[in-house]
């Protein structure tokens, strides 16, 4: 997985752009619904990028604004 790029398994799509990581779900004949491989993924990527800047991106979406980095180092 790079900073800037892609990563993807079968169930769960990654990617990361101008730092904001968008995480997917990819179990369309299922629904979407979660399974183990699933559930650890999207909690392993979350872990991963929980920083105050992750909290800032998704509290930016929930409130539909664009989000603010600029507090934060490069």
């Amino acid at each position: 997985m790079t900073e800037e790029g892609k990563w993807n398994s079968q169930e769960i799509l990654y990617e990361k752009k101008d730092r904001v990581a968008t995480i997917t779900i990819n179990r369309p004949e299922k629904y979407n619904a979660c399974t183990t491989v699933t559930h650890l993924g999207v909690g392993g990527l979350s872990m991963y990028y929980g920083t105050d800047e992750s909290v800032e991106g998704v509290n930016a979406f929930m409130e539909k604004r664009k989000p603010d980095f600029n507090r934060f180092r490069k």
